[in-house]
């Protein structure tokens, strides 16, 4: 099973992509486009986590655990972005 791994790892650290960041789209507070209709879009958000307490019985090895999720909150308004409602809304 090991084995699988490295050469798994090894044909990644072969692959190469050129991607220009000026290129990609920004993501934006669609709370604060709500609130602020003629304000500046919102683009700038902090990172922060969600603590889930795992209960032991539902741990593979029996064990409490607290498990950090990471969310994105926005620096302007406070909102947690939701990146798959973003995602949603922008491309149909």
């Amino acid at each position: 099973m090991s084995d699988k791994f490295n050469d798994l790892s090894k044909k990644e650290d072969n692959v190469q992509m050129n991607i220009n960041l000026s290129d990609l789209e920004d993501v934006y507070c669609l709370s604060c486009a709500e609130l602020y209709p003629e304000g500046e879009l919102q683009n700038i958000f902090h990172q922060a986590f969600i603590l889930k307490r795992l209960n032991p019985l539902q741990s593979p090895d029996g064990k409490a655990r607290v498990i950090p999720l990471p969310i994105f909150i926005c620096t302007k308004c406070g909102n947690m972005i939701d990146l798959e409602t973003w995602h949603n809304k922008f491309n149909k």
